[in-house]
């Protein structure tokens, strides 16, 4: 029918899989992958000024860091403590901590929340978190 989403799910759409999917081990690893390819890509236009960004992670914990001559820095660090429901922690340079949590939305996608009823994409979260330090 007209109305209808080419991409609905079927009506024994296996919701316990994509939820298993929807963890937070799992989308730590795509926010990593995917911040670090925001800086890159962020890195191939001029920063303007002197400044510089970068990417550092270890194994529970990454950051975004722009440092600006003179000693002007701003940073963002995602941690996860690798236990489901406990949420990705959020610190940024301005003391502001922020929890993000997962679910599966009406479609069967996994979203992402900050304490709000808004869910957002992997990106959209990237975006609202990274803005600050890659375009200041």
């Amino acid at each position: 029918m007209g109305n209808e989403k080419s991409d609905r799910k079927p009506s024994d759409f296996d919701w316990v899989t994509a939820r298993r999917q929807c963890s937070e081990i799992f989308v730590f690893e795509q926010l990593r992958r995917e911040a670090e390819a925001n800086v890159a890509r962020r890195n191939e236009f001029p920063a303007g000024g002197q400044a510089t960004i970068s990417f550092n992670d270890d194994k529970y914990m990454f950051f975004v860091l722009r440092e600006d001559i003179p000693r002007i820095r701003r940073w963002v660090r995602f941690e996860s403590n690798n236990q489901d429901g406990e949420g990705i922690h959020i610190t940024n340079s301005e003391d502001k901590t922020f929890i993000v949590h997962l679910a599966l939305d009406d479609e069967g996608e996994c979203k992402l929340s900050l304490g709000d009823d808004e869910l957002l994409d992997r990106w959209q979260l990237l975006s609202r978190m990274l803005q600050g330090v890659l375009f200041p």
